[in-house]
């Protein structure tokens, strides 16, 4: 997985659904909640919750 650190570039949106998108996430799936402020690539947790769907946070 590719790091971005402040000091590289900041994280366009094609990498941030490419990611999110490897972690599991379908096109077609519910998103209980999402969560996005400065971070790095480390710090993206795509977790499922079966009763309310995913939880994407950065």
């Amino acid at each position: 997985m590719p790091c971005a650190s402040s000091d590289e570039k900041k994280l366009t949106w094609y990498e941030l659904k490419r990611l999110i998108e490897s972690a599991g996430v379908q096109g077609d799936d519910e998103i209980d909640k999402i969560d996005i402020s400065w971070g790095s690539i480390e710090e993206l947790e795509c977790r499922k919750d079966e009763d309310f769907g995913w939880q994407i946070r950065l």
